[in-house]
């Protein structure tokens, strides 16, 4: 059995998500980890076996129309400051509020998120693993959800994504390709860097 904390990688069985790596001892663990088994016959002992991706039963439209939450602005705001394992916190509490399917964007907003914060500490694994998953939570959403440009940020994430596969670790993530997430006003104006910007 192979126990690991993946920075809100998957839930637990009491649906709570979890923020930390595993042997990470210089950020607290305030959720327990989630237990990953691999098979005892496995020719790769440390080959995690994931939970399938599920989703929120139910139509994500009526939530998408709504404005978007207090908390998910804070959450948007630290994300595009980089502030990474901020934004899990902010948007967590959203998350585990909401009973509708939009609470599926959140967690995919966390879970990219997580992977850029596991591609800071050094985590290739975590974060191709995690910005993978969050591109699959997020695409449900596109193109646009409580005021978020969901097919940009999912183009984002996936080109990080891309690039992440390809560099040397502990190369820092260029700028350029940071994801950063387009957040409209009332007016229409996006008070936010576009998540489609060019790589450098």
């Amino acid at each position: 059995m192979y126990l690991s904390c993946l920075v809100a990688g998957v839930l637990n069985d009491k649906d709570t998500a979890v923020f930390a790596e595993k042997n990470d001892s210089h950020r607290p663990s305030p959720l327990p980890c989630f237990m990953h088994t691999a098979s005892e016959n496995s020719a790769f002992p440390d080959v995690v076996v994931m939970k399938q991706q599920a989703f929120t039963p139910g139509d994500p439209a009526p939530a998408c129309a709504a404005p978007a939450p207090e908390g998910l602005l804070r959450a948007v705001a630290q994300f595009n400051a980089g502030a990474y394992f901020e934004c899990h916190e902010t948007l967590e509490a959203v998350w585990l509020a909401e009973a509708l399917p939009v609470r599926d964007l959140y967690k995919g907003v966390i879970q990219i998120a997580a992977g850029l914060y596991h591609w800071e500490n050094g985590n290739i694994r975590g974060c191709r693993k995690l910005l993978s998953r969050g591109i699959g939570y997020v695409n449900r959403f596109a193109p646009r959800c409580q005021g978020i440009d969901v097919a940009a940020l999912a183009a984002a994430a996936r080109r990080a994504l891309d690039w992440c596969g390809a560099a040397a670790p502990g190369t820092p993530l260029p700028p350029g390709l940071a994801p950063r997430i387009v957040l409209a006003d009332r007016q229409g104006a996006s008070p936010w860097p576009s998540a489609t910007s060019t790589p450098t």
